[in-house]
């Protein structure tokens, strides 16, 4: 197990920070973390050029990022339910951080921007 901590801030200025342990697995060119927090269990696999995050629990989503990209965009809750559309500016990992420059759009209309940054506090892998 490692630690995450995972950062955001939206086009509104909220600020999220949240550390979790998280599994670390390597495999096929890829690097994949799961975790689990209190809305559910997060699945993040960085590819080479894609980033997916998979959330299942109180929030369901599921999200493909490519940069210069626009990729649909699901979302549920207990009382919602939307596909919303995610324009990705920038991915960039290295030196075990993954940073994220995306905005979310519904109908063609932006609803936020968010920059997220996720970067191993410790550095146990498991294969």
């Amino acid at each position: 197990m490692i630690n995450l901590r995972i950062e955001s801030i939206d086009k509104f200025g909220e600020k999220t920070i949240e550390e979790v342990k998280a599994l670390k697995i390597e495999e096929n060119n890829s690097i994949i973390y799961r975790y689990s927090n209190d809305l559910g269990k997060c699945m993040i696999r960085i590819s080479d050029k894609m980033i997916d995050i998979v959330r299942t629990g109180q929030i369901e989503s599921s999200q493909v990022l490519i940069e210069g990209e626009t990729t649909d965009f699901i979302y549920k809750t207990p009382y919602f339910n939307n596909v919303f559309q995610i324009k990705t500016k920038k991915l960039e990992y290295k030196e075990k951080e993954l940073t994220i420059y995306y905005s979310i759009y519904d109908n063609n209309i932006e609803v936020n921007k968010l920059k997220v940054r996720v970067r191993e506090l410790s550095n146990v892998i498991i294969n």
